[in-house]
């Protein structure tokens, strides 16, 4: 008898773990959140529940594709890959500093996100408060030159 009565407490304390890990209360910032934690799980509840909170911005303008190229977090990055319409709202939003997810991955020397980002439509000309695209800042900062000089559907050439 005890066995058992053991055994219910910890299946009812592994479902109400289950239970709350899903049930987080979603508001203001749990996209954001869920990209510092690279959970891109959490994006997906969040996308079902309130979806408007995907293309929220941080204080400092960021989005959440801002921020999974800056921190890295290539899951959400895809994830975001994944998804047209949010990638659409995403892709060349600039944050305070003007700069687009693009620049974040430049400044990372990040070469397979540049592609990515590129192919999905990031536009390479955009530039940020300091004027400067995110090929001038990738060559700036890694000393080589941008990784797409032979990539039609890179429009710096």
């Amino acid at each position: 008898m005890k066995k058992n009565s053991v055994i219910l407490l910890l299946l009812s304390l592994q479902t109400a773990n289950i239970f709350a890990m899903y049930s987080r209360t979603i508001s203001s910032g749990s996209a954001l959140e869920a990209t510092k934690l690279n959970n891109p799980d959490q994006l997906k509840h969040i996308q079902k529940a309130m979806p408007e909170l995907l293309e929220e911005t941080d204080v400092n303008g960021r989005t959440i594709l801002h921020l999974a190229t800056f921190l890295p977090k290539p899951p959400i990055a895809m994830f975001i890959l994944g998804q047209p319409e949010l990638l659409h709202a995403l892709i060349n939003k600039q944050d305070n500093a003007n700069r687009t997810a693009l620049h974040n991955a430049a400044l990372n020397g990040d070469t397979e996100m540049i592609k990515l980002l590129i192919t999905a439509g990031a536009i390479s000309t955009i530039p940020d408060i300091n004027n400067e695209t995110a090929r001038q800042l990738y060559e700036k900062q890694h000393k080589q030159r941008w990784p797409l000089l032979n990539c039609t559907t890179d429009t710096t050439n």
